[in-house]
């Protein structure tokens, strides 16, 4: 006789079915993958502007604006003024422009929502400068969250002692 058994059958079904279950979520939708991705470049763009600061000690700070659509190292920073501005050019590795109908809400260390647009201050030792507005020196880090219009979110967060991590 040919064919298959009926645990055989049975088992190939289930894998089927593990594989479909795996791989689902890839073809039907996002799933916070935008905001993860927006998380993502914002370390990057943030870590970027602190080893900016760590490196040229000589500078007074290093500025990265907030602002309702675009993240980025300032083109003419406002040590402690809170008015610097990034640059109308396209996205580069300093700057990210269009979050894509994506909202970001900042908290400070006090979990106090900050308006928009905000400084983040760099000093040379990569610590966040309160003097900026926001205000990272409490026990909790400042929080940068990227919401999508599904619910998704992912955060950035600053603690004071200048560490940038994934929340």
């Amino acid at each position: 006789m040919k064919g298959f058994t009926l645990v055989e059958l049975i088992i190939v079904l289930v894998v089927v079915a593990i594989l479909a279950v795996g791989a689902a979520p890839l073809f039907i939708g996002s799933g916070g993958t935008e905001s993860l991705v927006l998380r993502e470049r914002a370390l990057s763009i943030l870590r970027n502007v602190q080893l900016n600061a760590m490196q040229n000690t000589q500078a007074d700070c290093y500025v990265a604006v907030l602002q309702n659509n675009a993240l980025g190292l300032a083109t003419t920073p406002s040590c402690g003024a809170g008015s610097s501005t990034l640059a109308a050019s396209e996205d580069s590795a300093n700057q990210m422009a269009d979050f894509g109908g994506k909202n970001l809400t900042v908290t400070d260390s006090n979990g106090d929502s900050v308006s928009l647009p905000i400084d983040i201050e760099f000093g040379p030792l990569g610590r966040p400068n309160d003097a900026s507005g926001l205000i990272c020196s409490g026990s909790q880090a400042c929080r940068l969250t990227f919401t999508e219009a599904n619910g998704a979110n992912q955060s950035v967060c600053i603690n004071r002692e200048g560490y940038i991590y994934g929340c």
